[in-house]
């Protein structure tokens, strides 16, 4: 009996066959900009006690932005989401950005999600951008383009959750490492109908070459698994350069 019980209850948990429900929303919560004093005085001025967005900024009234935690191979990851307020007849396509950096270097913030998600939502997009695997609260360990691509590809079945989106319509827009990890997901997925990059890393030898071995130093080898008996094959799994085909 016990055995069964037990078995129920990974069937409630985590699904069928006991697998983990990669895209699941565990938590989400409204993001609140008025928090940020130096942001807010920056895209707003006070009147009566209330902040009224500048005209430039008035774009963020158009939009709900939250925090969520979801499911990625079974761990809880941090992400912001942005939605239009206004429903749409057939739903609005979505984008997933892809932030660069690593930890908490470059992670998302207020300025991102006043700048860049919010504004891209305001023109007619479901937005969504992952902290990565171990960042911001989020459990895991992140692997600078290993496992934690995952959480990126895992973004489409949240997309498919959501209401008033179009799951087949999903854009990709990454800066630097993001632009990689963009770069990295095109190739193990086919669901996704364009993708932008800006400064993006395709070439991870090069890059640490250039910088003196800094980047090996100081991001490759605390992050990524195995890198020191295994450096040549993984800056070659991670850079596009040599997977064009």
């Amino acid at each position: 009996m016990n055995r069964v019980l037990a078995g129920l209850f990974l069937l409630i948990i985590c699904g069928p066959f006991g697998q983990a429900q990669n895209g699941r929303i565990i938590s989400r919560q409204p993001y609140n900009l008025t928090k940020y004093d130096t942001l807010m005085q920056r895209v707003a001025i006070k009147k009566g006690g209330q902040w009224v967005y500048k005209p430039e900024y008035t774009y963020l009234n158009q939009v709900i932005m939250e925090e969520i935690f979801y499911e990625s191979d079974g761990l809880k990851v941090k992400a912001y989401l942005v939605t239009p307020k206004e429903p749409t007849a057939g739903g609005f396509p979505s984008i997933i950005y892809n932030r660069g950096g690593n930890r908490e270097f470059a992670q998302l913030n207020e300025y991102k999600m006043a700048f860049v998600l919010a504004r891209v939502a305001s023109w007619g997009y479901v937005v969504v951008g992952s902290q990565y695997r171990g960042n911001d609260g989020g459990e895991g360990r992140e692997e600078f383009g290993g496992a934690d691509v995952n959480d990126v590809i895992n973004l489409i079945p949240l997309i498919g959750q959501l209401p008033n989106t179009q799951p087949e319509e999903i854009g990709m827009y990454g800066w630097s490492r993001g632009g990689m990890m963009t770069y990295l997901a095109l190739m193990r997925t086919d669901k996704i109908k364009a993708a932008v990059v800006g400064g993006a890393l395709a070439d991870l030898p090069m890059m640490d070459e250039s910088r003196g071995g800094e980047m090996g130093q100081y991001v490759f080898s605390e992050l990524m698994p195995n890198y020191a008996r295994d450096k040549e094959k993984l800056l070659h799994e991670r850079s596009a350069v040599y997977h064009a085909d």
